[in-house]
């Protein structure tokens, strides 16, 4: 097994589970080291974040803390935490008393990830975009509303390529599928200032003193960008070596932060 429900060996939920039925769940993808997850504390702000945005009353941490520790024994590899709202039988309509659910899910890291950093990806422009940010008040939150990740990821599947740069219909580069995007161009390091999840990586990679500037960022600057890498806090960072044909160095800014995303898991 390798999948807890509610602190218990299992892989079913109830049917009624909310966030099964209308994806009312929050989640983190962690990466473990087989005896501790390093960046927890960023996860658990983040958690605690987008739960208290939507009204979802989080499990107490040592529940939390405990499923982390039973499935770190499964060795090195990528957990998720997903924390539903929990059962109901009332619609969308939430009851009053109502008891949150937790997930835990293990599995390996992916066996092709060493090639991916050493020769980077493939990627391409998505031709799916994103409706502006301040459409959603729960842009930038990992909300279990994920469709349209779903679809890109299609794409990405039927042209053979890795991962997708994604745009707002504004014309603003969001993010990629899964990660977040940071552009280096001429000793700047430029993200994208409206992604649809704000990366714990990218949090990380701030407090250790890498200085990663908000902006908006347009199609143009990311085919002049000098390097860019896709960040998320479960498989690092990645560069990409190619953009719709268009080859990509993996260069020094890359180097870096692989340096100090290795001192990190030892």
């Amino acid at each position: 097994m390798t999948t807890l429900v509610d602190g218990h060996w299992s892989d079913t939920l109830p049917a009624d589970d909310r966030g099964f039925l209308f994806g009312d769940h929050v989640f983190e993808t962690m990466q473990s080291t087989g005896e501790s997850v390093p960046l927890w504390r960023w996860h658990c702000d983040r958690l605690r974040e987008s739960a208290e945005l939507i009204g979802i009353d989080l499990p107490p941490a040592v529940q939390l803390e405990e499923d982390l520790d039973k499935l770190m024994s499964l060795g090195a590899g990528m957990l998720r935490l997903t924390v539903t709202r929990g059962s109901s039988a009332s619609g969308y309509w939430v009851p009053e008393h109502i008891t949150a659910r937790r997930v835990l899910q293990w599995r390996p890291l992916p066996s092709d990830l060493p090639k991916l950093r050493r020769d980077g990806l493939s990627v391409h422009s998505a031709g799916l975009q994103l409706p502006p940010s301040y459409i959603s008040p729960w842009s930038g939150l990992k909300h279990g509303n994920r469709l349209a990740q779903v679809m890109l990821a299609e794409s990405v599947r039927r042209l053979g390529c890795q991962e997708a740069l994604v745009y707002r219909s504004s014309g603003q580069l969001c993010e990629s599928i899964s990660s977040n995007v940071i552009i280096a161009k001429q000793g700047d390091l430029l993200t994208p200032e409206h992604p649809d999840v704000m990366g714990v990586g990218l949090r990380w990679l701030r407090h250790r003193g890498v200085e990663i500037k908000a902006r908006e960022i347009d199609v143009e600057q990311v085919g002049a960008a000098d390097e860019i890498i896709l960040m998320n806090a479960a498989l690092g960072p990645r560069g990409v070596s190619s953009v719709d044909g268009q080859v990509k160095r993996l260069g020094p800014v890359l180097a870096g932060f692989l340096k100090i995303w290795t001192e990190v898991l030892v």
